[in-house]
C-alpha cells in the first residue's frame, strides 16, 4: 500500500479519523494513538495468560517480531538522518517518499541509504541475540540488505524484494 492521498485540506481520510474520534473523546490524537497501543499490548498479554493467544501470535499483533524491530530501526535511522522525528517522519511518508524528503532537507541519498541499512544490519544483529531470527535468516537477510538496494522511492517497510528492507523479513516460530 503507498502513501495515501491528501484530502483538499492537506490530510488523509485517516488523519481526519484520528482528529474527529480524539476530539470526541476530549484528548489528543498523540493520546488516542497511545492508549490504542498500550490497549492492544495489555489484550495480548491477557491473551497469551488465559491461552486464547501463542506467544508468537501476540508478539506480531503488538509488533514485537524482528520484522517490526528491523523496519523501526530502519526508520529511526531514516528520521535521524533526515533530522526528523519518528512521527514527523511517518507523517511525511503519508504523501512523500524517502527520496523526496532526502532532496527537500538537503541530505545526500547516500547517505540516507547507508544509515538505513547500518541500522538494519544491528537489528538482525540483535533479532539473533534475542532468538528471534536464526544465524542462517540472519545472513541471508544481511546478504541482500546493501545501501544500493534500498529504493528510496518505495513507501518504507516494502521489504528487501520490494526495494526497502522491512516486511519480507522471515521470522523465526
Amino acid at each position: 500500500q503507498g502513501p495515501m492521498p491528501p484530502t483538499s485540506g492537506g490530510k488523509t481520510w485517516m488523519e481526519l479519523y484520528w482528529q474527529a474520534l480524539a476530539q470526541k473523546l476530549g484528548i489528543t490524537v498523540e493520546k488516542l494513538q497511545q492508549a490504542m497501543e498500550d490497549a492492544r499490548g495489555q489484550a495480548a498479554q491477557e491473551g497469551v495468560k488465559q491461552g486464547v493467544l501463542t506467544q508468537a501470535q501476540a508478539d506480531r499483533i503488538t509488533g514485537n517480531t524482528a520484522n517490526a524491530t528491523i523496519v523501526n530501526a530502519g526508520l529511526d535511522a531514516a528520521a535521524k538522518a533526515l533530522g526528523m522525528t519518528r512521527t514527523e517522519l511517518q507523517t511525511a511518508l503519508r504523501t512523500k517518499s524517502l527520496l523526496t524528503l532526502a532532496q527537500e532537507k538537503k541530505v545526500d541519498a547516500t547517505a540516507l541509504r547507508t544509515a538505513i541499512a547500518d541500522a538494519q544490519k544491528a537489528a538482525i544483529d540483535q533479532a539473533v541475540k534475542d532468538g528471534k531470527l536464526t544465524q542462517a535468516q540472519a545472513d541471508a537477510m544481511k546478504a541482500k540488505l546493501k545501501p544500493e538496494n534500498i529504493d528510496l522511492n518505495r513507501p518504507f517497510g516494502w521489504g528487501i524484494r520490494g526495494g526497502m528492507p522491512g516486511s519480507d523479513f522471515g521470522n523465526k516460530g
